[in-house]
């Protein structure tokens, strides 16, 4: 999944330096990289928690601070 993220960077960036023009650089090249970013997001989301243990105030604050975001990204796209 990393090589998978990784080697359109790579890609990009090589292009960029080999052709260092405004028009050679698009945003769209590596709209391919959103699923596998979302997918190691969600998996580095979902292991930190089974780290904290029975500890309940970093859960608290990790689950507040998850929740929060959400509440902001979902307020952001609502206006």
């Amino acid at each position: 999944l990393l090589t998978v993220v990784w080697a359109p960077l790579a890609a990009q960036l090589a292009l960029g330096i080999r052709y260092p023009s405004y028009a050679a650089s698009k945003a769209f090249y590596l709209l391919v990289v959103a699923v596998p970013i979302a997918c190691l997001a969600a998996e580095g989301l979902a292991w930190l928690p089974e780290r904290f243990g029975d500890a309940k105030l970093p859960r608290a604050l990790y689950f507040g601070w998850l929740g929060a975001t959400a509440g902001v990204l979902g307020l952001a796209f609502a206006a």
